[in-house]
């Protein structure tokens, strides 16, 4: 039975083959009839361009089993068709060279997406002086499944194709990511090189900046001292920062307000001026005591004029600190552009942070101690120190333009009464009040000094004659006799005042002035108090 089916099917396949065979050797025979037999004949049929694969002619045998419309078939190339890859019929044209077959088993999709197994029978002729390949498809699916044994081998070649076809792309894919493995750990490796060669550079240049910095604080700045220092500081951080402002400034006791004691802005340094801090970027950086921004500085202090006047972009503050850690002043760099470079900027700035701070201090120490050296702790006036040393420059200025100088000695009637009536501290009160009176009426060239207890010296300068002091001798005595109110106590007291004019006909120095001045301001007290009176070179010669 079996040997049967297998008769019957061997002719059902060599049976079309011998058909179109026959005709096609009458087509060689005959010649034109070729086109009839390729048309109407019920065989598939293609004639197939071989470098490319393209579909030339096809019968409409072949248009009905694959379900194209015939120009449109005409149109496709085998490769459209046959689902085998390039491996694939490679390995197929080799399996049937070995086994001795005159034709190939191909598997062809058809227009709907259908697979069909079919038998390619292809031999090249030339048509029209063109070579072309003849192929004869027969459709063996229907017969496929009737004996298994005929299609082991087929079956077994296509199971080993399509293996080694996805070897090969799984090889293909590994390969290929592999390789993009290996460049993207190359990259990254080669991104850490230059991030780690950057960051040392920018490590090297941070550290020569240092060196720089520190060089120049034991060398060039130490023997500067005050707004000298602060303004050498800020010379060299303008030109180190690439920016272009850079100040120190005193904040006042209340941290209101902050006095700008030097700088250096475009070339030349920058005159003393004082800014409230409400609204400022240094208000911040009073509290947080340091403030980098990098750009965009004056959208975010819209109400600080200041930043708009200079025009600035960036802005580094820190805050400069006393012993206890208490805000003193501020150290600020602005920028009419933005920052590349702020956190380096600010590495080097802080280097000047300490030393600014501590002369900011050495000079509060100092006035402080010049304060206490040459003013009068309770009324802030000059004290004997500084009179002296003041009255000897003014008895020289006099002598060299040719003017006189009056020396006021000047003593508050009824003081020590104040005092025994009340207490020590509102007598104070009360000398501050008739301090502040006479200074208000002295003016800027002149000095007012107090010597102790309820006696004051006035030294004025720049005058032509006697008659030059009377105006302002009048004046003293009207304000030093107003009421002065104190606590819902009023006081109401007068001063004498004793004068004497320089240069005499001897030559005195300062003291002897002095000794002068007090002995007129005797002679007004032993005259009623309340007046002033001119020392009389005369009758004190005689």
């Amino acid at each position: 039975m079996s040997s049967t089916l297998s008769l019957r099917f061997i002719l059902i396949l060599v049976f079309p083959l011998l058909l179109v065979l026959s005709s096609f050797a009458s087509v060689v025979a005959k010649g034109p009839a070729f086109d009839q037999v390729f048309s109407e004949s019920g065989v598939i049929m293609l004639l197939i361009e071989p470098e490319s694969g393209r579909i030339v002619e096809a019968n409409k045998a072949a248009a009905e089993f694959y379900g194209y419309a015939l120009d449109q078939l005409q149109q496709m190339t085998i490769q459209q068709i046959n689902t085998f890859t390039p491996e694939q019929v490679a390995r197929e044209r080799a399996a049937a060279e070995s086994a001795g077959r005159n034709y190939f088993i191909f598997r062809h999709r058809l227009a709907d997406g259908e697979i069909r197994t079919v038998e390619v029978h292809s031999r090249p002729y030339r048509f029209n002086d063109q070579n072309l390949l003849f192929s004869i498809i027969n459709d063996i699916s229907p017969g496929r499944h009737a004996d298994q044994d005929l299609w082991y081998y087929q079956e077994q070649l296509e199971a080993l194709v399509d293996a080694q076809v996805e070897e090969i792309q799984r090889s293909r894919s590994f390969q290929y990511w592999t390789l993009i493995g290996a460049l993207v750990i190359q990259g990254l490796v080669i991104l850490l090189l230059i991030i780690n060669i950057q960051r040392k550079r920018q490590l090297q240049r941070q550290q020569q900046q240092t060196t720089e910095a520190l060089t120049n604080l034991a060398t060039t700045f130490a023997p500067l001292s005050g707004q000298d220092f602060y303004q050498a500081v800020s010379q060299y951080l303008v030109e180190k920062l690439n920016v272009d402002y850079v100040f120190v400034a005193a904040l006042t006791c209340d941290a209101r307000r902050a006095e700008v004691l030097a700088g250096w802005a475009d070339g030349k340094p920058i005159q003393p001026f004082g800014y409230s801090l409400e609204g400022t970027p240094c208000a911040d950086v009073y509290d947080a005591h340091r403030m980098i921004r990098a750009q965009g500085i004056q959208q975010a202090y819209p109400d600080d004029a200041l930043l708009a006047e200079l025009g600035a972009e960036a802005y580094i503050g820190s805050v400069l600190l006393d012993k206890r850690q208490q805000p003193v002043g501020l150290l600020v760099a602005l920028s009419r552009q933005p920052m590349h470079n702020a956190h380096s900027a600010d590495t080097l700035m802080q280097l000047y942070v300490d030393r600014v701070s501590a002369e900011m201090q050495r000079s509060e120490v100092e006035q402080q101690l010049a304060q206490m050296a040459h003013f009068d702790p309770l009324t802030s006036l000059p004290n004997r120190t500084l009179l002296a040393d003041r009255l000897k420059h003014a008895m020289a200025q006099a002598l060299r333009h040719e003017q006189m100088l009056a020396i006021l000695f000047i003593d508050l009637d009824g003081f020590k009464a104040v005092n025994d009536s009340h207490s020590h501290a509102v007598g104070d009160q009360l000398l501050v009040s008739i301090a502040a009176r006479m200074k208000q009426v002295m003016r800027d060239e002149d000095t007012l000094a107090r010597l102790g207890g309820d006696e004051f010296v006035a030294v004025l300068q720049h005058l032509h004659g006697p008659n030059d002091s009377v105006k302002f001798l009048n004046r003293l005595l009207t304000v030093i006799s107003e009421p002065v109110l104190l606590d819902d106590l009023e006081f109401s007291i007068s001063a004498s005042i004793g004068v004497v004019f320089y240069p005499q006909q001897e030559g005195l120095d300062a003291d002897q002035l002095l000794r002068q001045a007090d002995q007129a301001m005797y002679q007004a007290k032993q005259a009623g108090k309340n007046r002033y009176h001119f020392f009389d070179v005369e009758r004190d010669r005689a």
